[in-house]
């Protein structure tokens, strides 16, 4: 009787993998720094264009598809779940083997395991279609703000606006101060942030 309840959740399980549109995974990293999928639902060969039993034989295949510009904060992400046992919340690019550039999102709960080895338990979601694209190098700006600016006469009015001409054209602007003085007055634009 416990066999076939048993038989019943995992055909359950199947069919939710099966009809989902994000990756189902177990991902684990050994005590000795090497990593490995344990699972992988069907929705990941359509996200990573690859075929699940390829990487399960190989891991590296999936690791290889992390844009250059993302792997260093992937795998810091990783390091700070596997040291705090925290949930792997993460966004970044891969490259599919078509050449496509996709954003993905991560929820992965780890969990240590008695061999030492740690094991996170999760989804990862293509967000592509949610994700705008990074603006170019050009039209970001770093705006250096010193508060003693605003007591010249008028030129506080002046600077705030032709910052805010400036965000209109879509240029991402961060505003820092000088000695840790907070930021105070902006205006309140999408492309302005402190």
């Amino acid at each position: 009787r416990a066999e076939i309840a048993l038989f019943a959740s995992e055909e359950k399980l199947k069919k939710v993998a099966l009809s989902s549109t994000v990756i189902i995974e177990i991902f684990v990293q050994r005590t000795n720094g090497s990593a490995y999928f344990e699972y992988l639902s069907p929705a990941f060969e359509e996200i990573y264009e690859l075929k699940v039993a390829q990487v399960m034989q190989n891991p590296q295949l999936c690791f290889e598809q992390i844009h250059p510009d993302d792997v260093a904060n992937v795998w810091e992400a990783v390091g700070i779940s596997l040291e705090t046992l925290s949930i792997l919340q993460h966004e970044w690019r891969v490259i599919t083997p078509s050449g496509k550039i996709k954003w993905l999102c991560t929820n992965l709960r780890p969990e240590w395991r008695k061999n030492g080895d740690t094991a996170w338990y999760g989804t990862v979601s293509d967000i592509s279609d949610e994700t705008p694209p990074p603006l170019p190098v050009e039209a970001r700006v770093l705006w250096y703000w010193k508060p003693d600016w605003a007591y010249c006469s008028g030129l506080d009015e002046q600077i705030l606006e032709a910052m805010l001409a400036v965000a209109n054209a879509g240029v991402q602007i961060w505003v820092i101060s000088n000695k840790g003085a907070p930021v105070r007055g902006l205006p309140e634009h999408p492309h302005i942030q402190a």
